[in-house]
């Protein structure tokens, strides 16, 4: 069960059966420096897209896809300051990512 009462939508939209959306979440939390985290549908998706935003002068990342075709369903790619995932076959509940990161080490003592 899920409390949806504080979930407010800028603009709803009426759909009909068969219909497709696009549904963009956008978080910024606070974590450790050497974490991981686990992110997962509730529903059913046809595809999934997940942009990490990071200094890669600080940290380090890595990702594992959590899906029955997990070794050719995700592709990263990596830019100056984030990496893009998609994922490209349909996710069930329950499938998804595990991303973990580490404050990079430095070699001066």
């Amino acid at each position: 069960q899920h409390d949806l009462d504080k979930v407010k939508l800028k603009k709803p939209i009426p759909l009909s059966f068969g219909d497709k959306v696009r549904l963009r979440i956008e978080w910024v939390t606070p974590k450790y420096a050497s974490d991981n985290e686990v992110f997962t549908n509730t529903n059913f998706a046809e595809n999934l897209a997940i942009d990490v935003h990071y200094d890669k002068g600080i940290f380090e990342a890595g990702y594992r896809c959590i899906h029955p075709r997990a070794s050719e369903c995700m592709t990263v790619s990596q830019g100056l300051n984030q990496d893009a995932l998609r994922f490209e076959y349909p996710f069930l509940p329950s499938n998804g990512v595990i991303a973990w990161w580490r404050k990079i080490q430095s070699s001066q003592k």
